[in-house]
């Protein structure tokens, strides 16, 4: 299964010392916008879920850190069709790692880059039926449909930082990830 496109839009919330080199807990919520991809996958739509979770972000140097999380990503896709909508859904309890540049600045307001890896392992998959007003969910595995327990992608986005008081910070980061990995194994 492919998620070509999980946008990952919201707040990360970080409790932190006030000096700027101290490991940084965060917290995030936002949006996840994803689709399926492959070739038994026509006309899907893209599907917006819910992402949360908690990060750890190491210094590693003046402006660089390592930023390590956990967390809940719902995926999946739609397909709408003459008869009923077909809702595809997937949730992965995810793993990313990414290195983390902050950029220089003079004020409360900041920049900063990230990049790295995250390792998914689904966490539940059920198929959604609508037609009529009537609707019907069963399990993917009931339903014949076989996934991916566990997938890999490459992460990669920014965001802004919001110095809130000297000991809380405001993070908005839009983040993209590009599956590269599925497997059966989990």
């Amino acid at each position: 299964m492919n998620k070509s496109l999980v946008l990952l839009s919201g707040l990360l919330l970080a409790v932190a010392m006030p000096a700027s080199a101290q490991t940084v807990l965060g917290f995030h919520a936002g949006a996840n916008i994803a689709t399926l991809g492959g070739d038994d996958v026509q006309d899907a739509e893209s599907r917006t879920g819910m992402n949360i979770g908690a990060s750890v972000l190491f210094p590693i140097g003046e402006n660089l850190g390592l930023s390590i999380g956990g967390g809940w990503s719902e995926k999946g896709a739609t397909v709408s069709e003459t008869e009923g909508d077909l809702e595809f859904k997937l949730a992965y309890v995810e793993f990313p790692v990414m290195l983390r540049y902050a950029f220089p600045t003079s004020g409360s307001v900041g920049f900063h880059l990230m990049g790295g890896g995250a390792l998914g392992v689904e966490s539940k998959c059920e198929l959604e039926g609508s037609d009529g007003g009537v609707t019907v969910t069963v399990d993917c595995s009931e339903a014949g449909f076989d996934t991916k327990s566990m997938d890999f992608g490459l992460v990669g986005g920014g965001g802004v930082d919001f110095d809130i008081s000297d000991g809380m910070e405001l993070f908005v980061d839009l983040l993209y990830t590009c599956l590269l990995y599925t497997s059966d194994a989990a």
